[in-house]
């Protein structure tokens, strides 16, 4: 009984908050022309410009860096 006063409940809540799931949500953005998420730093420039900075560390310190120092 407890369960299904408590469905009922969150049924109402969500049909107050207009609420369609998360991924309904980020789906209908997509639809809409809208991407989320981090903006994707690695460009044509930064790209070699990073191998060439790992590659010297390798050849100076001996092997790849540690992140956790």
């Amino acid at each position: 009984m407890a369960a299904r006063v408590q469905e009922q409940q969150q049924q109402r809540l969500q049909a107050w908050h207009g609420f369609i799931g998360t991924n309904a949500g980020l789906a209908a953005a997509r639809a809409r022309g809208r991407v989320g998420g981090r903006p994707n730093v690695a460009t044509e420039e930064v790209v070699p410009a990073a191998a060439v900075r790992l590659l010297h560390y390798q050849q100076t310190q001996g092997g790849p860096p540690n992140p956790h120092v």
